[in-house]
């Protein structure tokens, strides 16, 4: 009986050793290649191999980063949107909501004089403004930013809180100045709201044709 036994185990043990083999070239291709089809195959081969984890992680990073470029390549603000949906609080977060707050940025005016009224941007043709927010706290709705001083933004205000009142007259305003290419803008923002309440806002003023995009308090 003990010489099966060891009969077994030495031609176990080879085929084994074959099996690690096989999985431990698999992973160095995997690593050599460092794309995403290689780690997908790796993990299709090897779904619990010793490499498992390293293999889920450097995938994740890797299918982020072509969320992100091709954000950057199209750079509407619905493709920032996506990047955004599926990485709330990825490495390129940040800056995906600063993309998408930049198309809400007001055009000069035509006639520049200072009794000018100074136009707000509208939405991007077919695209929605809702920018995905932090997990937690307060949010704003920003409304758009302009060019003429504070008062510029307090019109718009004016405004917009008079045409949707159901959805902005609860609200207060807040009016911060931010610089864009050397030139001052006055950014109108209003709430402070819980998220789902600012993105239902948001999204019932673009449905209005409104501009709008969802950010943090």
């Amino acid at each position: 009986m003990t010489g099966r036994i060891i009969l077994c185990w030495l031609l176990i043990l080879p085929l084994a050793a074959a099996g690690c083999s096989r999985q431990e070239s698999a992973w160095r291709s995997s690593r050599t290649h460092d794309s995403v089809a290689a780690y997908e195959e790796y993990l299709r081969d090897y779904p619990a191999g010793s490499h498992t984890g390293e293999a889920q992680a450097r995938l994740a990073e890797l299918r982020e980063q072509q969320e992100w470029e091709r954000a950057l390549r199209f750079n509407t603000p619905e493709a920032y949107q996506r990047y955004l949906s599926g990485y709330p609080d990825g490495r390129y977060a940040t800056a995906a909501r600063g993309k998408l707050s930049d198309f809400l940025l007001a055009r000069a005016p035509d006639d520049a004089s200072p009794s000018s009224e100074p136009r707000m941007q509208a939405p991007a043709a077919g695209g929605t403004l809702i920018a995905a927010a932090d997990a937690a706290g307060d949010y704003r709705v920003q409304l758009g930013a302009f060019r003429g001083g504070e008062a510029a933004a307090r019109r718009a205000w004016s405004q917009l809180s008079g045409k949707h009142g159901d959805l902005l007259g609860s609200l207060s305003p807040r009016v911060d100045m931010i610089t864009r290419s050397g030139q001052n803008l006055w950014r109108l923002q209003a709430g402070t709201l819980g998220k789902a309440r600012a993105k239902e806002i948001c999204a019932a003023l673009i449905s209005r044709g409104e501009a709008c995009i969802l950010v943090r308090g």
